[in-house]
């Protein structure tokens, strides 16, 4: 089961990344990273329209976390069911 997103316990520090919705609304799309995962955040609901360089801005975020959560020491170990 999935964790909620409440209680990820979201840092406060956090990458936001320009992007509009479908009728051209200002909207943000957030990356962070928490423990083993890395999270992405987007517009409830909706789909993010990004311009290239803000796409680009994004997939740099999401490279970020995802090294910061590679160089961390993992405390699990999740075994592949035997058959």
């Amino acid at each position: 089961m999935a964790t909620p997103i409440h209680a990820l316990n979201r840092p406060a520090a956090s990458n936001n990344v320009p992007a509009a919705d479908a009728v051209d609304r200002p909207r943000r799309v957030s990356t962070y990273h928490r423990s083993d995962r890395v999270v992405l955040v987007t517009p409830p609901g909706e789909a993010a329209v990004m311009q290239p360089d803000d796409a680009r801005t994004l997939a740099d975020r999401l490279y970020e976390h995802a090294d910061a959560v590679d160089s961390r020491p993992s405390g699990r170990v999740l075994r592949f069911p035997s058959r």
